[in-house]
């Protein structure tokens, strides 16, 4: 690693690269597709108001699943139930937004940051009770995958918003 600017590269069992702008995961991620140099989204995917709207639907719908666990979500926390809720909201002000003349970066930006910010922390509380064994169940892990895949959905939005409303 002699030469380069520390932080700007890594080396990983002799893979060496740039980390700048990207995202090293904590977890097994061989069963993910990774799409390089892509741009706009996965290789081959346009990005345009309706597929925001598609993604929009389709995060709704998700958390809509999310929502109907409750038992699971107050294993998580007591209040993660009300935070689903919190970012069905924020979905739908975004769509809201979408529907408008002139939806503004501004708002879009801020709702998919709050609704990515919500996601991560319950992400983040479900996740660590994955040490305890006694209290994962299949359905508690069930909701912790959705909440991975919701949390890469909105983790996309967001890249989309930036590419649309520069």
């Amino acid at each position: 690693m002699k030469g380069r600017p520390v932080g700007s590269s890594v080396e990983i069992t002799g893979t060496i690269g740039n980390i700048v702008g990207n995202v090293i995961a904590g977890r097994d991620v061989r069963a993910q597709r990774i799409a390089a140099g892509a741009g706009a989204g996965a290789a081959g995917e346009s990005v345009a108001v309706p597929n925001v709207r598609q993604l929009l639907d389709e995060i709704e719908s998700d958390l809509h699943g999310l929502a109907s666990h409750q038992s699971e979500l107050r294993t998580i926390s007591p209040d993660a139930g009300h935070q689903v809720q919190a970012v069905i909201s924020l979905i739908a002000a975004m769509r809201e937004s979408l529907a408008g003349d002139r939806p503004t970066k501004a708002d879009l930006v801020g709702n998919a940051q709050s609704a990515a910010g919500i996601v991560v922390r319950m992400l983040q509380k479900g996740q660590a009770l994955v040490t305890d064994a006694a209290k994962m169940g299949g359905s508690l892990a069930d909701v912790i995958q959705s909440l991975e895949t919701v949390g890469g959905k909105v983790g996309k939005l967001a890249k989309w918003i930036t590419l649309l409303w520069p």
